[in-house]
């Protein structure tokens, strides 16, 4: 905390100025503004895919009257290409499967599902820096749905890397005419509520906030009414 003091440079008045008149941007000069940043955008995400002509019908596939989610990767895709438009403003760069621990042999590097850079200030004037968040997105359908938090986004991901920042993000999927004939996905769901997901994950990022991580947890209402 000190040494942030002490390397803190105030922002211009012109630069405040700017900000002022677009009440959607915002400065991001450290770790924590941009986990900040991009929740707000998931939470903005959230609202666009149940608004009034809601959008969540494009994470389902359909046919002749009944339904099965798309995969994982479509998934981190869609957010990936929310948060590149919503946060490009901001001087936030959004890529996908970024390359965290390279591969050796025949032993392909872990990847990430989505790594997400800003560019901040530096601790000299007039240099900058860049910060990062790793995000880690599970259907809820994952058999390790409940543990991957822990056992692949910190201990796997963020482990030995310098970027201790992560955010856990579930798609909940339901859908009453979900094909469970076809798609065994929908009996591996939890037996629980979206409400209850969100305590529950919201739990396991504060738990595991500690030894210098940060991580934080949104589960995403993926539901077909």
């Amino acid at each position: 905390m000190l040494a942030r003091a002490a390397t803190w440079r105030p922002i211009s008045p012109a630069q405040f100025l700017e900000v002022a008149r677009d009440t959607n941007r915002r400065f991001v000069e450290t770790p924590e503004q941009l986990m900040e940043a991009i929740l707000g955008s998931l939470v903005r995400l959230q609202a666009r895919l149940r608004d009034e002509l809601p959008a969540v019908k494009d994470l389902w596939n359909e046919a002749k009257g009944v339904f099965w989610p798309k995969d994982e990767q479509v998934l981190s895709t869609y957010v990936a290409r929310h948060l590149r438009d919503d946060l490009s403003s901001r001087g936030i760069i959004v890529n996908r499967e970024v390359q965290i621990r390279p591969g050796t042999g025949n032993r392909t590097g872990q990847l990430t599902d989505l790594h997400v850079d800003a560019t901040i200030p530096g601790r000299s004037a007039d240099s900058y820096e860049r910060t990062s968040i790793v995000i880690e997105a599970k259907g809820n359908w994952h058999p390790e749905l409940l543990t991957a938090m822990q056992t692949q986004l910190r201990d796997r991901y963020l482990k030995d890397n310098p970027c201790k920042n992560g955010i856990y993000l579930v798609g909940w999927y339901s859908c009453d005419a979900w094909n469970k004939q076809d798609d065994s996905r929908k009996g591996r769901c939890p037996k629980m509520t979206l409400e209850e997901a969100r305590e529950e994950f919201q739990r396991q990022g504060a738990a595991l906030s500690k030894d210098g991580y940060l991580i934080r947890a949104t589960v995403l209402d993926l539901s077909l009414l």
